[in-house]
């Protein structure tokens, strides 16, 4: 799931693209820029920019979105393809209260939550739980979704478990890698504007930023 942020004119669209849901955030910011030319300068402003955000949900929704499936009830068939859009992304915890701790998503367990077993205790005296009986007993949580894959969290070296619902994206995370064909036509769509239209959106913003008693003739 990507969010693709448009600054221009405070403004909230909602787009669906490839698999995915994506927002388009506008907002009345210039940028400014004097350009020389032959015989003046020229003042060029860029009234509208666009980026690409992961956007801020839980890991499960994204997951299903992704696949375009609701079906949580049969194993996953491309675990490939998930760790990819979600390799170094970081989330939050949400299953602990106010306590959210953050971590960087280093891929997904390699088998289904409900087989998944790690130790607990130390100094000799250690028992193996499963993953769903802890998370039952240590926060009175029921895992829904355990036939599907933990995700990894943090560094590989240290086992690190967590369900994917318990794990919500972290808002404001650029989207690094390369829009897809659908992707990038849907935001062309919503960005692309006649330039009448570009030329009064501009007039308006910079009018009603001028003093009140501050008169300027504009011809279009």
């Amino acid at each position: 799931m990507v969010v693709c942020i448009v600054k221009h004119d405070m403004e909230i669209i909602h787009l669906f693209t490839d698999a995915s849901s994506s927002t388009i955030w506008r907002s009345s910011t210039f940028s400014p820029m004097l350009i020389p030319s032959k015989s003046f300068l020229t003042l060029s402003l860029t009234d509208m920019a666009a980026t690409a955000f992961v956007e801020a949900v839980h890991v499960i929704d994204f997951v299903k979105q992704l696949l375009n499936r609701n079906d949580t009830t049969r194993p996953l068939s491309d675990a490939d393809r998930i760790k990819k859009a979600l390799k170094g992304v970081k989330v939050e915890i949400t299953h602990r209260g106010t306590m959210r701790r953050r971590f960087n998503i280093s891929g997904l367990t390699s088998q289904a939550t409900r087989e998944l077993q790690f130790t607990v205790g130390g100094d000799g005296d250690t028992v193996t739980k499963y993953v769903v009986d802890y998370f039952k007993d240590a926060y009175g949580f029921s895992i829904q979704h355990v036939h599907w894959p933990c995700l990894q969290l943090g560094g590989t070296h240290r086992k690190n478990y967590m369900p994917m619902e318990v794990c919500k994206i972290v808002a404001g995370q650029r989207y690094s890698r390369k829009l897809n064909e659908r992707q990038v036509t849907a935001l062309l769509k919503v960005t692309c504007q006649r330039p009448q239209d570009r030329e009064h959106g501009i007039l308006k913003v910079m009018l009603s930023n001028l003093p009140m008693n501050h008169h300027v003739m504009c011809k279009s």
